[in-house]
């Protein structure tokens, strides 16, 4: 029976995930953006003008899985009963290098991550944006200086059903998580005193003016309300910190050791994670994610450890720890803020989520105004293909007192849509912060982008559903590197055999290409205690 049960289950995980790698990486159903080339890049040749980002998902993290309790108290040698250990893991963690994450948001080829704004139909200045998509008549700088924190409460349960069959295993984890994200804006208005009414007709067909419904730009991004015939912002609302309070994901592995000695194990576990955390509603531009965005994780994990060197006089062992999970993320359905072609050449243009469109009827008559982020956020099928998380372990031990060193890499394919909602078409036409009222008032300024106006089109140009940009909301292949390090002390002679630990680590992104800004750079720190039963 036990060697039945180890080839089922091995042949379990290879079927399964192999399975879902299909379902999701399908090249017939699903599309991925061309790296670097779909992404808009500025001078430092970081990624910018993108409405989505998806970072490093903290139900992943070897760091707080293979710390502390080792294989002397999991995977037990000559073991014949049932038995557990059960352990609580509190993280904090906090990204750095903000600019990177500024950039990525930018409207600007800028590598400061400032931005100026002011009304360009005013004024012969050169601003990065058009202040009047916006409704405000303020000129300034705008600042983004983007921080993501997460407080992670890991419980993670080890059972040992050597009681039933010799080498059966069991795991699960529980990640709860907190996790704020702030945009951090800095809004700098320069001297004087801007108008406090917009230009007669400039928001509505009539001969009427429309007070200015915001201060600054920093006002006007969070989108609360409307303004003439223009609405408030449902969706990509630019606005300060959002936090989020989930399960990120419900871990669950069933596992086997096919290889347990004194000095070392082998194991495998086929590995389902439960997407218990929030999916994107594109209600923000900088949403708060916790976990895979909504999709099912599905795959395998291999461990296992050897104890290299060992001192039985002082009681000291040295040994290399492996974790390595290879799972996909499914297709899930989502809804995201998408892209938009604007300006002269009609291409995929930062920023040209936020332009102001006009609503025609089928005459080509005004109607009335509508945000474009309104329209732009779709319902959509993306999936993130492969994910794999490796974790390397050097563990000292001597008595009661061990000490980790560790290396921990995550890494994602690049996002695949495979399909989403479309717009209505023969209907919007882009309008920018050109006025309304008047003989313009049926006109489509289809060259206009988020920093400039344009001339009225010579023939009304729609906006089609071809012109969405979907690689704005995408996300490229992910990569970064974890250094930890941590010190524990065992009871072991006390009933529960508990043990505490102290931790820290740091983690780099990796480039691609390059391009600096994909990953997150963050530290953390750890405290985890466990209990054996």
């Amino acid at each position: 029976m036990k060697h039945t049960f180890k080839s089922l289950l091995g042949l379990a995980v290879l079927a399964v995930s192999a399975n879902a790698l299909a379902d999701c990486s399908s090249s017939g159903s699903c599309d991925t953006c061309e790296f670097p080339d779909a992404y808009a890049t500025n001078s430092d040749g970081n990624i910018y003008g993108q409405t989505f980002y998806n970072p490093h998902p903290v139900q992943w993290s070897q760091f707080r899985r293979m710390s502390g309790v080792g294989t002397e108290k999991l995977h037990l040698f000559g073991s014949e009963e049932f038995y557990g250990v059960g352990s609580l893991a509190l993280e904090w963690q906090q990204t750095t290098h903000s600019n990177r994450l500024a950039q990525w948001f930018s409207f600007a080829n800028r590598v400061d991550g400032e931005m100026t704004y002011g009304p360009v139909g005013s004024s012969t200045t050169y601003y990065n944006i058009e202040s009047l998509n916006f409704g405000t008549t303020t000129t300034g700088t705008v600042k983004m200086c983007p921080r993501i924190q997460n407080f992670i409460a890991d419980i993670d349960i080890f059972l040992g059903w050597d009681e039933f069959i010799c080498g059966l295993w069991s795991r699960f984890s529980i990640p709860i998580n907190w996790t704020r994200w702030n945009l951090r804006l800095d809004d700098t208005a320069d001297a004087g005193t801007p108008s406090s009414v917009f230009t007669t007709g400039q928001y509505t067909n009539s001969a009427t003016e429309t007070d200015v419904a915001f201060a600054n730009l920093k006002a006007a991004w969070a989108g609360n309300v409307g303004f003439g015939d223009a609405p408030a912002l449902a969706k990509g609302k630019i606005d300060g910190r959002q936090s989020k309070t989930t399960v990120a994901g419900l871990k669950m592995e069933l596992g086997y050791d096919f290889l347990r000695r004194e000095r070392g194990h082998f194991a495998l576990s086929f590995m389902v994670v439960a997407p218990t955390g929030n999916k994107p509603s594109a209600e923000f531009l900088f949403e708060p994610i916790s976990g895979s965005a909504g999709s099912w994780e599905i795959g395998g994990d291999v461990n296992g450890h050897w104890n290299f060197w060992e001192n039985a006089d002082c009681n000291q062992s040295l040994g290399l720890h492996a974790d390595v999970a290879l799972v996909t993320a499914l297709k899930h359905e989502q809804t995201r803020l998408f892209g938009l072609k604007a300006g002269a050449d009609r291409a995929c243009s930062p920023g040209a989520s936020y332009l102001m469109l006009k609503e025609l009827d089928s005459s080509d008559e005004y109607v009335g105004l509508q945000r474009a982020a309104n329209i732009l956020a779709l319902k959509s099928s993306i999936g993130a293909g492969f994910e794999a998380n490796l974790g390397l372990l050097l563990k000292y031990m001597r008595n009661n007192w061990s000490a980790d060193f560790g290396y921990e890499l995550f890494h994602r394919s690049a996002e695949k849509i495979c399909s989403r909602d479309a717009i209505t078409e023969d209907k919007y036409v882009i309008n920018g912060g050109n006025l309304v009222y008047g003989n313009a008032n049926s006109k489509s300024y289809s060259t206009a982008d988020i920093s400039l106006d344009s001339i009225a089109d010579s023939t009304t140009v729609y906006v089609k559903d071809a012109d969405v940009c979907t690689c704005t909301a995408l996300q490229p292949s992910y990569l970064s590197n974890k250094f930890f390090n941590n010190y524990q002390y065992a009871w072991n002679n006390c009933d529960w055999e508990p043990t505490l630990l102290l931790g820290y680590s740091y983690e780099v992104g990796a480039s691609n290409q390059g391009v600096k800004n994909i990953a997150v750079n963050q530290w953390s720190v750890l405290a985890k205690g466990s209990i054996s039963f």
